[in-house]
């Protein structure tokens, strides 16, 4: 985990990841944060991108539009729960 020399936020979060659920080998996971927003009384990280090391571009960029703290959450017909 590194941290922004300014604003002491999280900046990056590297994990070694499966790839895939047949993977054999992790490879490094980046999990960058680019912009905060404060809502609720928190600050958290408002736009974000993943990349694995090995591809070097982000595969992934997301943007918090909203946030809701012990919001009920409702499983589409077929989805599954995670456990």
């Amino acid at each position: 985990m590194r941290f922004d020399e300014v604003t002491d936020m999280r900046r990056l979060l590297e994990a070694e990841r499966y790839k895939s659920p047949s993977g054999e080998t992790k490879t490094l996971w980046r999990c960058e944060a680019s912009e905060w927003t404060t809502t609720g009384g928190s600050t958290v990280p408002a736009v974000g991108a993943l990349t694995w090391a090995d591809e070097g571009t982000p595969w992934a960029e997301f943007r918090a539009e909203d946030v809701a703290y012990n919001a009920e959450v409702v499983f589409a017909s077929g989805a599954r729960e995670l456990s």
